[in-house]
């Protein structure tokens, strides 16, 4: 118990200095943007698999995955939101920005 906690803390420690040295915990996280019109979709691809999807602001986009390698962004409303994806060790394997423009603005 004690070792899992010291790792844990390891991890915040490593997480919150690496972007000083322009580093991320993941060897390189994928990062970016991407801009839909409310009510329009996009299928994104990615190399490394994910195991969780957090998405920053739901009433923004929702997010529909069908395996651990793509997901389908489905824009709600008006807004800027960013999804992060962990893979399997909990590690940032990539964070996009999603900006969302009222529909015929995209």
């Amino acid at each position: 118990m004690k070792t899992d906690r010291r790792i844990f803390l390891q991890s915040i420690v490593f997480g919150a200095v690496a972007p000083l040295f322009g580093m991320t915990s993941a060897a390189r996280a994928h990062q970016d943007t991407l801009s839909l019109g409310v009510g329009a979709s996009a299928r994104m691809q990615f190399d490394h698999a994910f195991a969780t999807v957090l998405v920053g602001d739901p009433a923004v986009v929702g997010v529909r995955s069908d395996d651990d390698l793509s997901v389908v962004i489905e824009a709600r409303n008006a807004g800027v939101t960013n999804l992060v994806f962990l893979d399997a060790q909990g590690l940032v394997t990539a964070n996009i920005r999603v900006s969302v423009t009222p529909a015929g603005n995209a």
